[in-house]
């Protein structure tokens, strides 16, 4: 015996789904999306970098105001119709429909190119020019990135009818638009993992200890369930197109495409938080910059004491510098036996070291 069917739903309420509008879900997404986003914009500007603004944030912020403008898109596709069946809507409204939701794709490869170009900028930042072959593969991988965003952008638009993007099969005006979306995602799934492996690959060659390493390789880490959200929003999009499904049966398409693009913009910001970077004293920039330092008199001391050896060690300008402000000459010094030939690999894992202790000292004085 089968049950009776539910009574039909009275009174106000935020949104209501049936079989012929799933619009509320495509609501209900982007909104928590665009919340937790710019929460996290908050966060990481306010909080974590408050006043040590970098060029990867600068980025980051762009990729959140073009972010911005395809969720604006999807409300106003929203507001049109979307997610509702064809039939129940407007027919001077489906244009608007189509034409919002062709955009917000466009803006989304956008957004997803400038989140991975924040996180790579993040990286090189890391690295001094010291570690020259490290920062160079950066910005090659940059560029790589900038690249694969203006031929995706192109490619998902190009001789393509955004009728197609909804109505179905019936409207085919956009040649190999399933091939397009497999060449675009698939290309950015191998971009996601070579950003998650590039960390590691430059930790290799540093002297540093390896629970150190493993921390920060976790923190980048945390981009991998990206591939997962592309993978849903590839496998949902080519399932709609190839259905000649249309209306309510995109929903899952959106959603998907609003939890990839919030995921993208939000774990640019993980391995900005100290718990991950604290340990990570490779002498770049990035990191001194990002730590907050409370040194007591005695422990004052023993860095400057430290400072004043490193300066033995380096002929760099800057060690010279710490040198004479920190504490008067402690004399004359010997380096006959410190020649190029006969420094030790302690000796360049101390020098860097005392490297990145330097500039702490120069920073907290």
């Amino acid at each position: 015996m089968s049950l009776p069917s539910p009574a039909a739903p009275t009174g106000n309420r935020f949104a209501i789904v049936s079989e012929t509008d799933y619009g509320a879900p495509i609501l209900i997404a982007a909104i928590l999306t665009l919340v937790f986003t710019f929460l996290v914009l908050i966060v990481r500007i306010a909080i974590v970098k408050w006043r040590r603004w970098d060029l990867d944030d600068l980025v980051l912020v762009f990729a959140k105001i073009v972010g911005l403008g395809q969720w604006i898109s999807i409300f106003v596709a929203y507001h049109y119709g979307l997610g509702k069946s064809t039939s129940s809507v407007d027919p001077q409204d489906l244009p608007r429909v189509v034409k919002y939701f062709f955009a917000s794709r466009i803006l989304l490869v956008i957004a997803l190119c400038l989140s991975k170009c924040s996180l790579l900028l993040t990286i090189r930042a890391l690295f001094t020019y010291d570690f020259k072959r490290q920062w160079w593969a950066s910005n090659v991988a940059i560029a790589i990135i900038c690249a694969w965003g203006a031929a995706s952008a192109l490619t998902i638009s190009v001789d393509c009818s955004p009728n197609y993007i909804v109505l179905g099969q019936q409207n085919v005006e956009c040649a190999n638009h399933v091939t397009r979306l497999l060449a675009i995602f698939i290309s950015e799934i191998m971009l996601e993992c070579a950003i998650v492996i590039i960390p590691a690959l430059f930790l290799i060659s540093i002297n540093m200890a390896w629970s150190e390493k493993i921390l920060v390789i976790i923190a980048f880490a945390f981009r991998l369930p990206a591939v997962a959200c592309i993978t849903a929003y590839l496998v949902t999009s080519i399932r709609f197109l190839s259905s000649n499904r249309t209306g309510v049966h995109i929903a899952a398409t959106v959603i998907w495409q609003q939890v990839l693009l919030g995921y993208s913009l939000m774990s640019a910001t993980i391995p900005m938080l100290r718990k991950f970077v604290q340990n990570f004293t490779t002498g770049g920039m990035g990191f001194t910059q990002g730590m907050d330092v409370d040194i007591s008199s005695n422990q004052h001391s023993q860095l400057t004491t430290t400072a004043l050896q490193m300066s033995v060690l380096s002929k760099k300008p800057s060690a010279t510098s710490v040198r004479s402000i920190a504490a008067p000459d402690p004399g004359p010094v010997s380096t006959r036996s410190r020649s190029g030939s006969h420094i030790s690999e302690g000796e360049g894992y101390r020098k860097r070291r005392l490297e990145s202790t330097s500039i702490i000292l120069s920073k907290i004085e």
